[in-house]
């Protein structure tokens, strides 16, 4: 799973058409949103999250939800997104995960927005100007069965 958090004064999406026939069902709830100072998660599920969802789950609420308290931050929107690669488990296996990942944080407090999988989105985002900011990782299940996660950046 490849995370990529940005703390945004201003974050807003509008669902434009569908991707996928698996795609996620649309609501008036998810087909658009519009918040300020919020973290937006973009979240990239790959094959090998699938079987270590629980520990995979556990990793990214954890760091999900200290960065959001770091930042004093009450609303997450968790955008899943899609890339072109051979890992790419199958849409319902992502939208399942996703929505595991969007209530665990729900339970943890905080008001979780989910976007749409599987539409294509056009989204508005302004980053807020700060050491923490931005911060991207990735967790990898790891041979003992542990889940590595490598911060690939953060703009501290």
């Amino acid at each position: 799973m490849n995370l990529i958090l940005v703390h945004a004064d201003e974050f807003s999406y509008k669902v434009k058409g569908r991707t996928c026939i698996e795609a996620d069902t649309l609501t008036e709830d998810n087909k658009s949103a519009s918040v300020s100072n919020a973290l937006i998660v973009f979240v990239k599920v790959e094959g090998c999250d699938i079987s270590e969802s629980n520990k995979v789950l556990s990793k990214a609420l954890d760091i999900i939800m200290r960065q959001a308290r770091e930042l004093e931050v009450d609303t997450i929107v968790v955008y899943p997104y899609a890339s072109l690669s051979p890992l790419a488990p199958p849409p319902k296996d992502v939208i399942r995960l996703v929505t595991r990942l969007a209530e665990a944080l729900s339970r943890n407090g905080v008001r979780v927005i989910r976007a749409p999988y599987g539409w294509c989105r056009s989204f508005y985002l302004r980053c807020r100007s700060h050491p923490k900011a931005e911060l991207a990782v990735r967790l990898v299940p790891a041979p003992s069965g542990e889940i590595r996660a490598t911060h690939l950046f953060s703009s501290h």
